[in-house]
């Protein structure tokens, strides 16, 4: 009962386990699944902006100079791209531009990530799309950056001045960003989209479904608890008290028959199926010598048996023992021989019970010294 009682703790112990790391992998799953969404949404974004630059970039080279000194490249793919990107990052919650190690519009100034990526992708560490969890303005954003490089059609704003580069295309470049970023050739790295989307809702997310998650795992443990309880204080308690109350019973019964052993005036002995001596009182130390460390436990009841009565003892002791059949000698009263340890011979009369346990018979002989009764009637 105590080990049952035991094993149901350690079955607690492994179901609460088992719940709380599912419960945490769900949590890590929701999370993944929800950043994988999150990625999608930028792809489809990265692709978008890509597409409109790409048809900027074929339409203007089909356009002569714009001169508006309040806008004067409404339609250059970068400035479009930049206007989209604030657009967007107003009114949602992420944030989109374009952005080159060797930007022309201070708008488009990479941070200290997107610094870090764009040498990367110089050093071709990475290539194609990259995204990770990493900190903007502060805390914690998913960043996801696709690398951009020069088209045929990028060349008429990045290419060699006057001749990819039209003059008056060249001089207006010039006069609002300085003279930088010319000179690439079809297939330069030129910059890349970034954008960084805000996780606190993924997080809140996730956090209220393992919330949720773990307070039913400790309802359900709690269930648990109570049905091992129940099971423990209306069952498993009254086996253990009454296992508990019958092992007191028998070592009390055990005690007194140890005591009523010792007190008898005859010598009790008591031999098990492998003819170990099991019970040897004090009288049996008084009439044969031999002390109870010398036979208890040990086959050594041939020691106290006279040589013309050993073979006797043996045949009979081994039919029993086989057949449960004594010949008359169980349940009778012999007067026999027997052998003191200093080798004496002398009589006795002794009588043999046994128990009814058929997986474990014990054959049990009260013997007492009949000396000198003999002595007297001679």
């Amino acid at each position: 009962m105590i080990v049952k009682k035991y094993l149901n703790i350690a079955l607690v112990g492994v179901i609460i386990i088992t719940l709380t790391i599912s419960a945490i992998k769900m949590k890590k799953n929701v999370k993944e699944d929800a950043i994988k969404n999150n990625i999608k949404q930028a792809k489809m974004m990265t692709n978008q902006l890509l597409a409109t630059r790409h048809y900027l970039a074929q339409v203007s080279n089909k356009i002569q100079s714009i001169t508006s000194e309040e806008n004067p490249f409404f339609l250059a793919p970068a400035y479009v791209g930049g206007q989209i990107s604030d657009s967007l990052y107003k009114n949602n919650n992420y944030y989109i531009k374009q952005t080159s190690l060797l930007y022309r519009n201070p708008k488009n100034a990479p941070d200290q990530y997107e610094q870090e990526i764009l040498k990367k992708y110089e050093n071709k560490e990475i290539k194609g799309e990259y995204s990770q969890i990493a900190k903007f303005k502060g805390e914690d954003y998913l960043r996801y950056t696709y690398p951009m490089y020069i088209e045929k059609a990028c060349m008429n704003c990045h290419g060699k001045p006057y001749k990819d580069v039209k003059k008056e295309t060249y001089e207006l470049l010039v006069k609002h960003y300085g003279d930088k970023s010319f000179n690439y050739k079809v297939g330069d790295l030129r910059g890349m989209i970034s954008i960084a989307i805000d996780i606190k809702d993924i997080e809140e997310t996730t956090n209220n479904i393992s919330q949720s998650v773990f307070l039913k795992v400790a309802i359900l443990c709690l269930i648990i608890l109570i049905i091992l309880y129940l099971e423990y204080r209306f069952i498993i308690k009254p086996q253990i008290k009454e296992s508990e109350d019958k092992a007191i019973q028998e070592e009390t019964s055990k005690d007194y028959l140890n005591i009523v052993i010792e007190s008898n005036d005859n010598a009790i002995i008591a031999i098990d199926k492998n003819r170990t001596i099991m019970t040897y009182n004090h009288k049996a130390q008084e009439i044969f010598g031999f002390t109870k460390e010398e036979m208890i436990g040990n086959q050594n009841l041939l020691n106290i048996i006279p040589i013309k009565y050993k073979n006797l003892h043996e045949v009979s002791s081994a039919l029993y023992f086989k057949t449960g059949k004594s010949k008359g000698i169980i349940g009778s009263t012999l007067e026999l021989e027997a052998l003191r340890k200093n080798g004496e011979v002398f009589p006795i009369r002794i009588s043999f019970g046994t128990n009814d346990d058929k997986n474990n018979k014990i054959v049990v002989a009260n013997i007492s010294d009949i000396t000198i009764e003999k002595r007297n009637k001679n």
